[in-house]
């Protein structure tokens, strides 16, 4: 038994999008470690900025891009799948080229982009993320936390929920569309877990299967269950993943998801009891192009034998925030793991440890655990809620999504709703455990945002009712 198992009964995971650990806690303590505890601190003391669209336009963020981010040269003819540590010393020059590239294709002036290539390293600082920056000094960080692929959204989740992505390394659709997730497992073993999202839910289209379990709510769903005291033994959250929404993906404003932080954070505190067993992780995708000093160790097992483009998935990727919010954690705690190291395949040890499962890859069966994270104490001083404001700036002001095109994360999104089967298809499917997806790809001409977000409900309701 440990502090882990004796003290948790619910664990929630919110996971944003698309920042580094420098760019949002970076500067969360000055001088190497917490004043609180005396603890070593890996942090970088940049430019700090107020601009919380600093990061405009979206940075690079496939494979080949992160391999120079952190490398500072383009990968060589021998392949991904080097050792060595990385200097990270390209992600100024990369990000230069992706502004330059943005510019030649939008050439009207009201469209240019006047960002400069050293902003992809600049940090945000309790003006801009006062919530975040509260939460994780009353708390603890974890300055050891990798992304699981060095690459983008779509693999990393997949790692978080599954701990593989199935050999994919790109915001693709999957052929195979059906593979074990921690959430089978837990309902095989009969542990209770709910998906809660505030828009259309990447996980159902990441994995349609799920649909089937009836096991998705909504951001208010989640308010009413924390607090009659209901939540499920694992709640997934996600955020609103377009321009209006809270996911903190570039070219987006920071400032909403801040909120959202603060808004799950005041939920899951308002009922007592059931905050006494609850552990609390917000933790970020992949770091979406923006710039971290911390080179990942190049020591990460492979989930299995899948493949893709040569990479073998042995190279951890940048590292990104990691809070940890428990009543049994004391404030100022900065968190590294006794043994090994920690990427979003640690939520899967975590949960198994907790729940008595069997892990599901190569890579979450080596992950460590968070076992050493909480104390044996149960705080009485915790924070009973946050509700600081961002330092409001021009560039907070959310966009009008109804007047914008898709972003490239809501175009794989519907990209991969467009695919699903019909709901007859589907049943054999689920029945079989196997799928092909079709080839071709939707046509985002003249659509919206807001088209695209209906769009990608719409076939997730479309499960539903047939299902029901």
């Amino acid at each position: 038994m440990s502090n882990l198992t004796d003290n948790v009964g619910n664990v929630v995971v919110l996971m944003l999008e698309n920042r580094s650990f420098d760019t949002i806690l970076g500067g969360l303590y000055a001088g190497g470690s917490s004043p609180v505890t005396g603890q070593p601190f890996d942090g970088a003391q940049g430019t700090v900025t107020t601009n919380d669209t600093n990061v405009d336009p979206d940075p690079y963020e496939y494979l080949d891009e992160v391999y120079l981010q952190q490398f500072g040269a383009d990968a060589p003819a021998s392949g991904w799948n080097r050792t060595d540590a990385p200097p990270m010393n390209g992600f100024v020059d990369n990000y230069t080229a992706a502004i330059k590239e943005w510019n030649g294709k939008f050439l009207h002036r009201h469209e240019q982009k006047d960002t400069v290539g050293a902003q992809i390293a600049y940090q945000y600082d309790a003006t801009v993320l006062p919530n975040t920056w509260f939460l994780a000094q009353q708390f603890a960080v974890c300055d050891r936390w990798y992304s699981a692929v060095p690459s983008d959204t779509w693999p990393n989740r997949r790692f978080a929920l599954s701990g593989t992505s199935f050999g994919d390394i790109y915001d693709t659709p999957k052929v195979e569309l059906f593979w074990p997730t921690i959430f089978d497992n837990m309902a095989t073993a009969g542990v209770t877990w709910k998906i809660y999202a505030d828009g259309p839910s990447l996980t159902a289209i990441l994995w349609p299967h799920l649909i089937g379990y009836f096991s998705f709510g909504s951001i208010t769903d989640f308010e009413n269950d924390c607090a009659a005291g209901t939540l499920p033994q694992f709640a997934f959250v996600e955020p609103d993943y377009s321009s209006a929404g809270n996911s903190m993906h570039p070219p987006y404003p920071v400032s909403p998801g801040d909120l959202f932080i603060a808004q799950i954070y005041n939920a899951v505190r308002g009922n007592t009891a059931q905050w006494d067993q609850t552990l609390l992780l917000v933790t970020f995708d992949e770091h979406g192009g923006t710039a971290d000093h911390a080179p990942p160790p190049a020591t990460a097992v492979a989930p299995d034998s899948h493949t893709q483009d040569g990479f073998d998935f042995t190279r951890f990727g940048v590292r990104v925030p990691m809070l940890m919010i428990s009543p049994y954690i004391p404030a100022g705690t900065v968190y590294r793991p006794a043994a090994g190291t920690c990427d979003h395949t640690s939520i899967l040890s975590t949960l198994e440890l907790l729940f008595g499962l069997d892990p599901l890859t190569n890579r979450d069966k080596v992950a460590p655990a968070l076992d050493g994270l909480l104390g044996a104490t149960l705080r009485t001083d915790c924070p009973p809620s946050t509700n600081l404001t961002p330092a409001p700036t021009a560039s907070s002001v959310l966009s009008d999504a109804s007047n914008l095109a898709p972003n490239h994360l809501l175009v794989s999104m519907l990209d991969m709703a467009t695919r699903l089967p019909t709901v007859d298809r589907y049943r054999q499917w689920c029945a079989s455990g196997e799928g092909r997806a079709p080839s071709g790809k939707p046509n985002t001409d003249h659509l919206t945002e807001v088209e695209a977000l209906q769009i990608i409900q719409a076939k997730i309701n479309e499960y539903l009712r047939a299902l029901e």
